[in-house]
């Protein structure tokens, strides 16, 4: 292999190991691959997309099937070894091949113009131009991958489905009109043929426009959306609240009229025990302790009244769908701001209630907060019916209206992420078990 033949190698070695550490920066490698397997796996698909870009190159009119079987391969390996939906993985496995295609485009017609040569010169001919060539398009397009990683935010897209749908159309026009207009512009000689090359540059301007017009609209209806779940995140923060004042309201009013009844009850038990019928003022004792006056045996004081007022109001809930609880609250809640593990603590506890209350077995909840090192951590542990995590892994909302619902899952794996947290979800049996881990002393990203 010649030295410029070795490059051409590197330069396809490193545009597609790109492309793949992209996807798996971005989605995440599911759980259970341990570091060396991702290694592997990473290393073992660059190797088979290089493949397909030296097919691709030395097979006549192969490029753009191979181009299109090196996307197929990459959604694969999006499905297969990476998290996230059907539609995130195959939108982030085009984003790449887009940028490629455009990159690609550009900068070609830029040294077409520069040097006066046809595009079929610049890409067959193994000279010093074509290595300056490979250089600025594979390094344009590690830097544009490293720019969508840091503008992009890394979590759970937060789209409709008809949005994901309408960007992925974009982006696949895009890809398929640049490579068809580039095969046409290869196939024209440069001197003779000026005009085709302004129309090329037009054509291709277009089309850089397109993608960055869409590409910013991207990024603005995450954050829409974002907003709109911080929006509904602290619209429910407030009904739960609303609905732990009234329980309180509910029961001071309760205690003012036992208060006020009190007297009379006290008058009437005085005049039987004077009368000698002690066993009457007894029965009639125990009738007020057991009917009037109700125990309450559902209080968790903590040192924020608002995670109280919240965790309490849970316990009621739990009471009235007999749901037994068990808790063990070992560490309190300094460093975090009070509407972040509220929005947690709601989230976890109206899940477990919802799998919980219609269960026809055993009804439990198993609810610990200690400290371990620098990190809280906060374990909810629920019976079930059947497995959550084979039937419905992403936690989608089961709730008729899904655009207004559905974001319980999401906005925990928000608040975990501004602390540098984890969050990870087993079962086992009847059981499913959330433990998160919270560093303390952060500020929230």
């Amino acid at each position: 292999m010649s030295v410029r033949g070795a490059l051409e190698f590197i330069a396809s070695l490193v545009e597609n190991f790109s492309i793949l550490y992209f996807m798996s920066y971005y989605l995440g490698f599911k759980d259970k691959y341990s570091s060396k397997a991702k290694n592997l796996i990473l290393i073992m698909f660059t190797v088979m997309l290089c493949g397909m870009s030296v097919l691709g190159s030395n097979i006549a009119s192969g490029e753009l099937i191979f181009m299109s079987l090196a996307i197929l391969l990459c959604i694969c390996y999006a499905l297969i070894f990476l998290k996230g939906t059907f539609i995130n993985d195959v939108f982030i496995s085009l984003i790449p091949f887009v940028l490629i295609a455009v990159i690609n485009s550009v900068s070609l017609y830029i040294f077409s113009t520069v040097t006066s040569s046809s595009m079929t010169h610049l890409i067959n001919e193994k000279d010093g131009t074509r290595v300056l060539l490979l250089v600025v398009t594979k390094g344009s397009f590690i830097l544009a991958m490293s720019l969508i990683a840091r503008l992009s935010p890394k979590s759970d897209f937060i789209f409709k489905k008809n949005e994901v749908l309408a960007i992925i159309a974009i982006f696949i026009s895009s890809y398929f009109i640049s490579m068809f207009i580039l095969d046409k512009q290869m196939s024209v000689d440069y001197v003779e043929n000026n005009s085709n090359n302004i129309y090329f540059m037009f054509a291709v301007l277009g089309l850089l426009v397109i993608n960055v017009f869409t590409y910013l609209s991207y990024l603005k209806i995450e954050k829409d959306n974002r907003e709109k779940i911080q929006y509904e995140l602290v619209k429910l923060q407030l009904e739960q609240q609303k609905q732990s004042y009234e329980e309180f309201e509910k029961k001071h009013f309760e205690i003012r009229k036992i208060r006020h009844d009190m007297r009379n009850y006290m008058e009437a038990c005085l005049a039987l025990m004077q009368s000698g019928d002690y066993e009457s003022a007894q029965e009639y004792l125990d009738d007020i302790c057991n009917n009037v006056i109700k125990p309450i045996n559902y209080t968790i004081v903590t040192n924020s009244s608002l995670i109280n007022a919240l965790l309490n109001n849970e316990l009621h809930l739990c009471n009235n769908y007999n749901i037994k609880v068990d808790y063990k609250i070992l560490s309190d809640f300094d460093g975090f701001k009070e509407l972040d593990i509220c929005v947690l603590l709601g989230n976890l506890w109206n899940n477990a209630i919802e799998a919980t209350k219609d269960l026809d077995g055993e009804r439990k909840i198993n609810f610990e907060v200690l400290q371990k090192k620098n990190y809280l951590v906060i374990i909810l542990r629920n019976t079930i019916r059947e497995s959550i995590l084979k039937k419905n892994s992403e936690f989608k909302t089961t709730k008729t209206d899904k655009y207004n619902h559905g974001f319980g899952v999401i906005s925990m794996k928000d608040v975990v992420e501004r602390y540098d947290g984890v969050m990870d979800i087993t079962e086992k049996g009847n059981k499913i078990e959330f433990q998160i881990l919270l560093k303390r002393g952060l500020k929230a990203k």
